[in-house]
């Protein structure tokens, strides 16, 4: 695996000690008369597409199988194959974390403003026509259907 180099220390000269312990993946080298600590180079995260669990610090939207309401923001927190932590993202710093079965969650990616913006719009339409196609609703949406709500110069609706 690839590391960086994150201290050096020059025998001889007065000792200063590391800053940090020694990083998990690391090594301690001595070369040349030096003692160096090397750390794992991190890969940049590759963005979840919602395929399979999302990585460990991804920002998304979880639901639990069996329980009313849709999805909430989440981030996650720790996973394995049994068992998923998560902690809800609500602006309450002091939030605990949760942890379920991936079985029993759903997961997708985070959505955009454009995106929330959509799905209250179709909420709206679908409140009142009164019904429950809701894949109608969106597909109207998706044409350019939209609610007018400005009024005209004479202070008549369009």
């Amino acid at each position: 695996m690839p590391a960086k180099l994150l201290y050096t220390y020059q025998f001889g000269q007065p000792w200063r000690p590391a800053p940090f312990d020694v990083p998990h993946g690391g090594s301690v080298v001595i070369e040349s008369g030096c003692l160096k600590i090397y750390g794992p180079v991190e890969r940049p995260a590759e963005p979840w597409t919602g395929d399979g669990l999302p990585p460990v610090g991804t920002e998304c939207e979880i639901k639990h199988l069996g329980h009313a309401g849709g999805f909430h923001p989440a981030k996650i927190t720790y996973h394995g194959r049994n068992l998923v932590a998560f902690q809800y993202q609500t602006g309450n710093p002091d939030q605990h974390e949760f942890a379920d079965e991936p079985r029993n969650l759903i997961f997708r990616p985070a959505r955009t403003p454009e995106q929330k913006a959509r799905d209250e719009a179709v909420d709206a339409m679908l409140a009142i026509v009164g019904g429950s196609e809701r894949r109608v609703v969106e597909q109207l949406f998706d044409a350019g259907y939209r609610k007018v709500t400005s009024e005209r110069q004479d202070g008549r609706t369009p």
